[in-house]
């Protein structure tokens, strides 16, 4: 598991986790829905080549990868929850929409693997 770091209230339910993000290498991530001890929520993962997941835990819901991706660029990503429905985004794009009814309540938190990785302007709406 990499280094996470949770916040919030285990009661949350729909909300939205957003932030600013600078990937120096590995990747890095959003989530919601912290449901156990070692087994994060919903993880809205980004890699610095551009490749993208949206998780339940370790499982892969939707995936893909972003073209013409400039890794030296800030890049702001977007993790809605809303009852069933999931929607990831980054720098504005929808990338992801799905239902999933694996996680309803939990925390929020943000994760990266150990590389000099940035979070800045780390914003939750509920």
């Amino acid at each position: 598991m990499k280094p996470h770091s949770l916040f919030g209230d285990v009661a949350w339910q729909n909300y939205i986790i957003e932030a600013d993000v600078l990937l120096e290498g590995g990747d890095i991530e959003l989530g919601g829905r912290y449901a156990d001890r070692d087994k994060l929520g919903y993880r809205f993962i980004l890699t610095r080549d551009g490749r993208w997941q949206l998780n339940w835990q370790y499982a892969t819901l939707a995936s893909g990868q972003i073209e013409y991706f400039k890794p030296a660029n800030w890049h702001h990503l977007r993790l809605e929850m809303s009852g069933n429905r999931l929607t990831g985004f980054v720098d504005g794009n929808k990338l992801a929409t799905l239902t999933d009814k694996s996680g309803v309540k939990g925390m929020a938190f943000i994760a990266s693997t150990y590389n000099h990785n940035l979070f800045d302007n780390i914003r939750v709406h509920l």
